[in-house]
C-alpha cells in the first residue's frame, strides 16, 4: 500500500519516495549487509551466525503475520 502511495497526489506533503542513502566501504571487516528496517538490524545484531539471522529474521516476519514478500538471503 506505501509503495501505490507513492503516486498519489494527495499524499505527497506526508510521503516520499525519496531514498534514504548512504555510502559504506565492503571490506573483511564488514560484519554483515542488511537492507531492512532498524527494527530488524535490532532483531539479529546479536546473531553472529548468518542463517540463524536469516531463520530468526524470516520467523519473526512469519509470527507477525506478514505474508508478502519475506525474502532473506
Amino acid at each position: 500500500a506505501v509503495a501505490r502511495a507513492f503516486g498519489d497526489k494527495s499524499l505527497k506533503k506526508h510521503l516520499t519516495s525519496e531514498p534514504d542513502v548512504s555510502i559504506e566501504t565492503i571490506d573483511d571487516d564488514t560484519d554483515l549487509i542488511i537492507l531492512a528496517s532498524d527494527e530488524a538490524v535490532d532483531a539479529i545484531k546479536g546473531i553472529k551466525d548468518a542463517r540463524s539471522a536469516a531463520k530468526h529474521l524470516t520467523e519473526e516476519a512469519v509470527k507477525r503475520n506478514s505474508k508478502d514478500d519475506i525474502s532473506i538471503i
